[in-house]
């Protein structure tokens, strides 16, 4: 018997007769094989976490793990022989099917048998989120709206191991801390297009209050002294600050500091005010400074010059000041002796009562010269025994003069009884009861 498809038996004949005389013959029979080989296709490969471009050259047609499950009924070796590959479906659901004969040696073909395996994508976006956004200004309260989530910045390094797009879902928003030190902290997911997620991805922002608070110190302003030379320059008399305001502080108190200077003139000081403003997280206005002088506005005695005398408290009272007199100079003259007193600037002066308070010129000069452009209002007192050669021998008027229930005695211009003169550029005004009878 030699050969496979067909087998050739090969059966040979020896005659022989009596005499010992043989022939031989040989008889060939030839045994074909026709029958296909048997067998049931394998199980193929399921739920493979791959992407549909990596499906074929991943899982390959692998004829020598087919090739056990079928058997030819010769017991000869059979063939696998792969005819037709079909892939459908995406990433998120792919099927990939094998189409293959099962040849016997003789030819024998098993045709249309297939071998399945499917699979998808099922691995998560992969990636980190950006780094922590730092100082950023700003109150707590506004952080959120201020630094709102950003998908695009949030998602930016994060890819697909398919390479599809990827999406970002924002899951939680969470603000820390305090105006003086936040984070707003956004927690999202990152999506391919089969839903795997990475999930519990952070973006952080994180900052504080960086902006100065604001307010405006009180405008300068003057004080005057008691007779003691004892003065009040609290908030309540010289101003305080009332329009403080911050973005994220609500409640804010402006302090000062003062540095206080003695002035030239009795009683006088001047306060520079130095007033700051820092808001809960130590951010500082730039400081702003109120000037306070303290004048002297009270004559307490009757000397013709020298501190509390008429003459230098004139001197050195801001214009717009009203002068008083001490009430223990009730009924005492004041008497001058260095001549007159100008008025350059605008003035009050309230004596006690024109029969109690006396300036006197001691028959050697006026009393006073109201330079033009001041106004200089009188009222309260009495006038004498002044003398001048011209212009008046009491009030010699530039300026404008408002006279109200004073009294004028004995004042004489060049031998000539006559208080006042008012020149072109100067007016009186009387008010009350002014007794001009010398």
């Amino acid at each position: 018997m030699s050969g496979t498809c067909p087998i050739t038996v090969t059966r040979t004949y020896v005659i022989t007769d009596k005499c010992g005389n043989s022939s031989t013959k040989n008889h060939i029979i030839n045994i074909v094989d026709t029958t296909k080989p048997t067998g049931t296709a394998p199980i193929g490969t399921f739920g493979i976490n791959l992407c549909v471009a990596d499906a074929i050259s991943t899982v390959q047609f692998n004829p020598a793990a087919i090739a056990p499950s079928y058997s030819d009924n010769c017991g000869g070796p059979v063939t696998v022989v792969p005819t037709d590959t079909l892939l459908i479906g995406d990433n998120c659901g792919w099927v990939l099917i094998y189409t293959y004969s099962v040849i016997d040696v003789c030819g024998n073909a098993l045709t249309g048998k297939t071998i399945t395996h499917t699979g998808s994508d099922q691995t998560a976006p992969s990636g980190s989120p950006p780094p922590t956004s730092l100082g950023n200004s700003g109150c707590k309260s506004e952080a959120n709206a201020m630094y709102p989530f950003d998908s695009e910045l949030a998602g930016a390094d994060y890819s697909d191991n398919c390479g599809e797009d990827i999406v970002i879902n924002l899951t939680n928003t969470s603000v820390v801390g305090t105006d003086c030190a936040w984070a707003v902290i956004y927690t999202f997911s990152v999506l391919d297009e089969c839903n795997n997620a990475l999930t519990g991805q952070q973006m952080v922002i994180s900052g504080s209050d960086m902006s100065p608070p604001s307010f405006t110190s009180p405008p300068d302003t003057v004080i005057y002294a008691n007779e003691a030379c004892e003065y009040d320059a609290s908030v309540g008399v010289t101003g305080d600050v009332t329009d403080e305001s911050d973005n994220c502080t609500s409640t804010l108190n402006a302090t000062f500091v003062d540095d206080v200077v003695t002035g030239s003139c009795d009683c006088s000081y001047t306060i520079t005010r130095t007033w700051s403003l820092v808001d809960a997280c130590g951010n500082a206005a730039p400081d702003q400074v109120q000037t306070i002088e303290v004048r002297s506005n009270i004559v307490t005695n009757t000397n013709d010059s020298g501190a509390g005398s008429l003459r230098d408290v004139i001197a050195c009272a801001p214009s717009g000041s009203v002068i008083t007199l001490a009430p223990a100079l009730s009924g005492l003259d004041i008497i001058l002796t260095s001549g007159e007193i100008v008025i350059d600037k605008d003035l009050t002066l309230i004596g006690l009562g024109l029969s109690n308070s006396y300036v006197s010129g001691s028959f050697s000069s006026r009393v006073f010269h109201i330079q033009a452009g001041s106004t200089f209002s009188i009222s309260d007192m009495s006038f004498k025994n002044t003398v001048e050669p011209t212009n008046g021998g009491a009030i010699f008027v530039e300026g404008d003069l408002i006279l109200e229930n004073s009294r004028l005695q004995n004042n004489f211009e060049n031998g000539v009884e006559r208080a006042i003169t008012i020149s072109g550029s100067g007016s009186l005004e009387i008010r009350g009861t002014v007794d001009m009878n010398n």
